[in-house]
């Protein structure tokens, strides 16, 4: 029989949306029932009819020439948790039916007979259900139900967005996007799009749309294209540019906020927020005076990246959870790195040269000169005395043995750095950190302590790891993803693109599952890769109640020790604790059980220690942080599976192993 036989919850890199990451088991799994009576067998006990409402033969019946609720007090629905409910309707004649929490949060209307299930997430803390006849009501209701959903999905809380590798190896967005919104966006036929103020430059035909020189701005629009008008919401626009001659296109979402400006053939993606209060539901190919140009395949997709769990794919293979901590992205443009203001010597920043880490071409090249000298740019950067910085940034080498190196001048630095990274070999010297994107790409970072406000950093082109060489003016190096941020290590891409930017740290739980963690016994199994040691004890997972008082824990400390600890009532009970337990970005598999007495943490197939003597707490809540949601776990997860019973030692041995 297999292990998983028993496993109450496995959380791997799986499906997800906005703000979840779904288990994989349990699949489903609900509270206990909330309504009494809900077949109301009962006549009306548990239920108090409003005019017009009558129980009888089974079920409930309205008939009111006015809205009227049926209630029920004494449940317990909670702010935050979801709820799935069920209800049938039968002999309907008018009205509409309406099952509410409190009386304020509407969870279903229907107006016609059927079984119908609901699933909603509740807005209020409430002790009393309402179904409501709305209208002239007449109808009859029967099977109610309301059950808590308890399943495993894990909630996701990062409020920014943040970006991974994903599954083709490229560094994006983890974004979750909507439907199309766009119709005959291939233009193979003539309808869905206009011309505003009528067809002066605009048509179809060929498949496309086609723009032909006039002597002012024009607008091919579409609409009633986006679901909502106003401001808040975020779309991806991917288009197909041919045909061009001259003149500038740029994609109106909404009729105030429009994308980059495209002057060049080629598939473009775009991502455009809508800002303005005052937006529309309209799509439009905007053109300046006497563009030439043709427009195919265009897609508009809401956008959601705020709170998407990120499935990374570093360094290839199986994917996992990335969790890291917030960091700022303190360089203002981490694309148009020309822009940041550096000063060149011997080179010069060339935009938009060569396919980047993201897919796109859109990084700049260094490019030297032909002087006989050295080959860089530098910048002083206004930053905080006394704290340790991490730069970081994507290199390829153009042109023969050519290569990177970060300097910091002497200048700012108590802990500094001059460091060369080796972009055919892979290699970094003393102090470089270097990881293999693939394609040639490499991103190559530093760390250092600062000791003045003002902190210098050059940016080197070498050629066989010497500065100072006769330039051929066409060789350097291909950038892409330059970040200054604060910590000892680099964490993944911030893009920014004129302003600093925060990506916050990424917050995993899950609530109210009692039934599904063993209280009396169970075990624990972790597969995880840490990308740093933190400065505080990371807990890696906890069990909790909610408080600190009360967990079932495994953490991180700064020391790089695991720790297997027990608190019950506030009073530890266990701490089984390895040394040296883990390497940065190598797995470690970690395996716990508990019961009564009887404690043992496993890693990588090694008993670690045991512990005889304990108490197990009650518990109803997983964080991958301490159970008030700070002290987070920074890296990366695997495979988290959860047990209701305490594993014999082969077992975790093997499962560790």
């Amino acid at each position: 029989m297999s292990l998983l036989d028993d496993v109450s919850i496995v959380v791997t890199p799986n499906a997800y949306k906005a703000s979840k990451l779904y288990a994989v088991l349990p699949t489903a799994v609900e509270g206990s029932e909330l309504i009494t009576n809900g077949d109301f067998s009962g006549g009306n006990t548990g239920w108090n009819p409003g005019a017009g409402w009558s129980i009888g033969s089974g079920k409930a019946s309205v008939d009111n020439a006015s809205s009227t609720p049926l209630t029920q007090s004494g449940l317990a629905v909670i702010i935050g948790k979801k709820y799935n409910v069920s209800f049938e309707v039968s002999d309907y004649v008018s009205g509409g039916f309406q099952f509410q929490f409190g009386g304020g949060q509407v969870v279903a209307a229907v107006s016609a007979n059927g079984v119908y299930n609901f699933s909603a997430i509740s807005t209020v803390n409430t002790t009393v259900l309402y179904l409501y006849g709305t209208g002239d009501c007449e109808f009859k209701v029967d099977n109610v139900t309301c059950k808590q959903d308890t399943g495993a999905d894990m909630s996701v809380t990062r409020a920014t967005a943040a970006t991974r590798v994903d599954e083709n190896g490229l560094v994006n967005y983890a974004e979750v996007l909507g439907s199309e919104l766009v119709t005959n966006g291939d233009f193979a036929t003539t309808s869905n799009w206009s011309e505003n103020g009528g067809a002066n430059a605009w048509s179809i035909s060929g498949g496309k749309a086609n723009c032909v020189a006039f002597a002012s701005g024009r607008f091919f629009e579409q609409d009633n294209a986006l679901a909502t008008s106003g401001a808040g919401k975020n779309y991806k626009v991917v288009f197909t540019v041919s045909n061009y001659s001259q003149g500038t296109l740029y994609i109106n979402v909404g009729g105030y906020q429009v994308g980059a400006a495209v002057t060049s053939n080629g598939t473009h993606t775009q991502y455009i927020a809508v800002t303005n209060a005052s937006s529309n539901d309209s799509v439009y190919l905007q053109s300046n005076a006497n563009t030439i140009l043709s427009v195919d395949n265009i897609s508009v997709k809401e956008e959601t990246r705020n709170n998407v769990p990120r499935i990374d794919y570093t360094g290839g293979g199986c994917p996992h959870i990335l969790a890291e901590p917030q960091r700022t992205n303190v360089l203002q443009y981490s694309q148009a790195i020309g822009s940041n203001g550096f000063s060149a010597v011997g080179t010069s920043i060339v935009a938009d040269q060569t396919t980047s880490p993201d897919g796109t071409q859109n990084a700049v090249l260094h490019k030297e000169d032909n002087s006989n000298g050295s080959h860089f740019m530098f910048k002083d950067f206004n930053l905080s005395s006394g704290q340790a910085y991490t730069i970081s940034i994507f290199a390829k080498s153009n042109g023969v043995n050519r290569d990177l190196k970060f300097g910091d001048g002497g200048l700012g630095w108590s802990s500094g750095f001059n460091t060369t990274f080796d972009l055919s070999e892979g290699t970094a010297s003393s102090g470089g950190v270097i990881e293999n994107f693939g394609n040639g790409w490499f991103r190559c970072s530093v760390t250092g302590t600062t000791n003045a406000t003002t902190s210098r950093l050059i940016v080197y082109n070498t050629l066989n790891g010497v500065t100072s060489y006769q330039g051929d003016n066409s060789s350097g190096v291909f950038l892409y993803g330059f970040q200054i941020e604060a910590g000892s290590y680099p964490t993944s891409y911030i893009p920014t693109s004129g302003s600093a930017v925060t990506r916050n740290k990424d917050q995993f739980t899950r609530d109210g599952i009692a039934s599904l963690i063993g209280q009396t016994e169970g075990s624990i199994f972790l597969d995880i890769t840490r990308d740093s040691l933190e400065s505080y004890t990371q807990r890696v997972l906890t069990l909790s109640d909610g408080t600190t008082n009360n967990v079932i824990g495994i953490q991180l400390t700064s020391a790089n020790d695991i720790t297997f600890y027990v608190e019950n009532g506030g009073s530890n009970q266990v701490a089984i604790t390895k040394s040296n337990a883990t390497t940065s970005n190598v797995s470690v598999k970690i395996g716990i059980a508990y019961k009564a007495n009887d404690f043992v943490l496993y890693i990588d197939g090694t008993q670690v220690g045991v512990d005889s003597s304990g108490s197990v707490p009650a518990t109803s809540i997983i964080k991958f942080s301490n159970p008030v949601g700070s002290l987070q776990y920074v890296g990366r997860v695997s495979n988290l599976q959860l047990y209701k019973t305490r594993l014999t030692n082969t077992q975790l041995a093997t499962l560790t192993s």
